[in-house]
């Protein structure tokens, strides 16, 4: 009896392996999985982080912070489902999918269908911070797809599982009805019994049956290996993937920045009251709002460009040195571009016409070469060579030179306009002062002509009271 146990523990060490794989590929299969559902949680975690900040940076008053965050996420493509509750007032959406109490229902991080639909409930925190409450996001998010991979990659699983299973099986009946003689032969002939034994006899078998487990021991290790890397390479897809979606978070918040400032221009311009202070503003919100590194302004006088005023963002002394070396600074228009022309096309170069002076001063880097049309020229760049300005950056900046056009242009217009009502207001002033000496002058002539009738009228008067007195007696 004891022979034969030996050998069967061998013969059946394939079905230990194949029990071994099955535990591993199924513990692999659901941790994959449940990766996967985490990122698409952490992922739209991330994006209602960014639209809470955005609703409360740019909030529109006339509106519920709620409405507001619901009215974002109904573009989602994910979203199933999203309801919150503010100021005793639900806000949801769809309004026929799914009532309040089924969401409350359901359990939070797991896949539920309904109606048919595959949806991960999820309930997140978000701040108000107009009215500083924090509410709770109560949403539903698409899973069908992550579902239905997670079903396929289980179904290929089991059924490799099945395979194995019904391989070592088969294996087992043919090595165990069918082989089991011929090995016991083999392992007699290959000399793997100890001490010159001719029979399988007690433990003598176990370096037999060592050598089996090491080879499987071997082989799981290297399907271990296998599976290490390619949760390994899951891991770092994943973090490349939230380092992408942290640069065009970014990206997007940079961008809107710029087009708040961009709308703001106009409105900050308005307020200065002279052509001059319009371009140092302007080189100061090039340099502060818009993250340039420096800013020029030249005005065309003539035939040619003439330094009026700059900017270094942050660099105090360079700034002031950097005026002093272009106060009288001037170039002809041949040093724009080559270009003769009233208006040039904007364009990007590493040498500006001052390039010596920028060279004496230590500076170098990449500029921006923009018309201001009917003014002159404004120049922009960063002080580094590997930065480059793109394409959406100059029709940026084209939309900046000919804001400051139209602002100068209606500086100058209300400038004249109040020149013309001094003008007329002075006329006035000097036509009154007229009609006022003439009345003064018609009134004593009144007086004089009066003074003059009342003498008469008064000797008159006299001269028949006398009369009456003498014929009245």
């Amino acid at each position: 009896m004891g022979k034969k146990i030996k050998l069967k523990t061998i013969i059946y060490t394939p079905l230990l392996g194949v029990l071994l794989l099955t535990v591993i590929a199924l513990y692999l299969l659901y941790s994959v999985y449940e990766n996967q559902k985490a990122y698409l949680i952490e992922s739209f975690g991330v994006r209602v982080k960014y639209l809470n900040e955005k609703i409360n940076k740019n909030s529109d008053f006339t509106q519920e912070f709620a409405g507001q965050l619901i009215e974002n996420l109904k573009d989602d493509p994910i979203v199933v489902y999203a309801a919150i509750q503010s100021n005793n007032q639900l806000f949801m959406y769809p309004t026929n999918f799914i009532g309040m109490h089924n969401i409350r229902f359901m359990k939070e991080g797991n896949i539920t269908n309904f109606k048919q639909k595959e949806i991960l409930p999820l309930k997140l925190p978000v701040v108000d911070k107009r009215s500083n409450k924090m509410l709770e996001l109560y949403v539903g998010l698409k899973a069908d797809e992550l579902e239905k991979n997670f079903s396929g990659q289980r179904n290929v699983v089991l059924i490799m599982i099945f395979v194995l299973l019904g391989i070592s099986l088969f294996l087992i009946f043919v090595l165990d009805r069918i082989m089991y003689l011929p090995l016991k032969r083999l392992i007699n002939k290959m000399g793997l019994l100890a001490g010159g034994q001719t029979n399988i006899v007690g433990e003598y078998t176990s370096v037999s049956e060592l050598q089996t487990m090491n080879t499987y021991l071997e082989k799981i290790d290297y399907y271990i290996m296998l599976l290490k890397a390619r949760s390994s390479k899951l891991e770092e897809d994943k973090q490349k993937k939230i380092k992408e979606a942290q640069r065009i978070k970014e990206s997007l918040t940079n961008e809107l920045d710029n087009i708040y400032s961009l709308a703001l221009l106009p409105l900050e311009l308005k307020e200065e009251s002279s052509t001059d202070t319009i371009f140092y503003r302007l080189n100061k919100i090039l340099t502060s709002q818009f993250r340039y590194d420096i800013s020029f302004v030249f005005l065309k006088k003539g035939d040619v460009y003439r330094y009026h005023s700059s900017e270094v963002k942050g660099l105090k002394i360079l700034n002031e040195k950097m005026q002093a070396g272009l106060a009288e600074y001037q170039f002809v228009p041949e040093a724009v571009n080559g270009n003769n022309d009233q208006q040039f096309n904007p364009y990007v170069t590493d040498k500006p016409p001052f390039f010596k002076l920028l060279n004496t001063l230590n500076i170098s880097g990449t500029f921006a070469h923009l018309p201001i049309p009917h003014i002159g020229m404004l120049i922009v760049g960063y002080l580094d060579k590997k930065s480059k300005i793109k394409k959406e950056e100059i029709r940026r900046l084209l939309m900046i030179t000919h804001i400051i056009a139209f602002s100068v242009e209606n500086l100058e217009a209300i400038n004249i306009l109040k020149r013309s009502l001094k003008i007329r207001t002075s006329e006035l002033e000097s036509s009154h002062q007229v009609l006022v000496e003439s009345l003064q002058e018609k009134d004593s002539m009144i007086k004089l002509i009066s003074h003059d009738l009342k003498a008469p009228l008064r000797n008159a008067s006299g001269l028949v009271d006398s009369i009456k007195r003498k014929f009245g007696d």
